[in-house]
């Protein structure tokens, strides 16, 4: 019986500890030290929260600062691209004209802000004139090589009329002696 009453005591001693400890604990999570370190505690993961989100948006600034590098490449490209129309433009311009001049057509250069199917309607109808004096020409000098050849049969013919003149003259020639002789 004296064990089983010492093993009650310690029993009633173990609740009234535990009870003692939750009692304890209860003090001390409404203590302001408890809640400063819970505070604390809400604090770093706040700033752990932070530090991920500005690693986030540093790695995000990087890719936008490559973005732009990029695009600005892009933009000096495109500007040096648009130097060398402008350039290759002006150029076919000037050879246009030039051709044009040297082909005898009146060329009137386009205003700035024409657009390029006003300069290709422009050219297409130049060419148009030109097909048409070219065919103009090419009629002509079929009609000059038809005339040549008639003038060369012409000739020919006369020719062979001249020669015929001169056998049929001998061979009269060779009958009037032939009759004299007779």
């Amino acid at each position: 019986d004296a064990g089983r009453t010492a093993a009650e005591a310690r029993a009633d001693d173990a609740d009234r500890a535990y009870e003692q400890a939750l009692t304890d604990r209860e003090t001390l999570q409404r203590s302001s030290a408890y809640e400063g370190k819970q505070q604390l505690d809400d604090l770093a993961d706040a700033v752990r929260r932070l530090e991920t989100s500005a690693a986030v948006h540093r790695d995000k600034a990087l890719k936008a600062r490559q973005t732009l590098d990029q695009r600005a490449e892009e933009a000096e490209r495109g500007r040096a691209a648009v130097l060398h129309a402008a350039a290759a433009l002006s150029r076919g311009e000037d050879e246009l004209r030039a051709a044009a001049e040297e082909a005898g057509i009146a060329w009137t250069a386009l205003a700035d802000d024409a657009r390029g199917d006003q300069l290709t309607a422009t050219v297409r109808a130049r060419a148009e004139e030109r097909d048409a004096d070219v065919r103009a020409v090419r009629k002509a000098l079929v009609l000059m090589d038809s005339a040549g050849a008639e003038r060369a049969r012409a000739e020919r013919l006369a020719e062979r009329a001249v020669q015929a003149r001169e056998a049929a003259a001998a061979e009269v020639a060779h009958a009037e002696a032939a009759v004299t002789l007779a």
